[in-house]
Formats: structure tokens, sequence, C-alpha cells
């Protein structure tokens, strides 16, 4: 399953097609059921997801993350690693850099 813009489809779908239908009732009728059924659609609660790199919690020495929520020490790895506790860290943190001292 992937997340997509249901708007944003249904606006290029809208754009595209609608100019094609040269005032065909019949086409019009598909198109509509097209972009009523898309609106329709089950609609999945999702968050943006928060990595370790970019989490408050998140401390980097040298080569090794520790995380102060977890009170845990992970070699670097993977940029693509998160948990449901990440909090954003703040833009002071960002402009100091996330290397600090543990």
């Amino acid at each position: 399953m992937r997340l997509i813009d249901a708007d944003a489809l249904k606006e290029d779908i809208e754009r595209f097609y609608r100019p094609l239908c040269d005032g065909s009732h019949m086409k019009d009728f598909v198109l509509n059921q097209i972009l009523t059924d898309i609106g329709n659609e089950v609609t999945v609660e999702a968050s943006p997801v928060i990595y370790c790199k970019d989490c408050m919690y998140q401390k980097k020495h040298k080569a090794i993350f520790y995380c102060d929520l977890f009170k845990e020490w992970e070699p670097l790895g993977e940029d693509n690693q998160f948990c449901s506790n990440a909090r954003r860290r703040s833009k002071d943190r960002e402009k100091d850099g996330a290397d600090t001292s543990v």
C-alpha cells in the first residue's frame, strides 16, 4: 500500500480528461463517477515519521548514536531508523548541528 494525495489525483484527472468529454453525457457521467469513487475511498490515518537523525532525543558521538529517551547506544546505521516516541529537534539545535558530546 502507498499513500497518495487523492485531491491532487482528482484535480489531475479533471484537468486532463474533462476536455476529452466533448459534452458527451455518457463520458461526463463516467468521469464524474470516477471522481466520486476516488472521493469516497477510505482515508488512512497517517502521521509524518520523525527519523532518529531528526529527533530531539538523539545525540551523535563519533560513529555512535545515543538515544536520551531509551538510554541506548546504537552504532550509526541507516538514516531511516525511527520510533513512535520521536519528537522533532528544535530549529536552534539544527543550527548548532546534531553532533554533541555525550
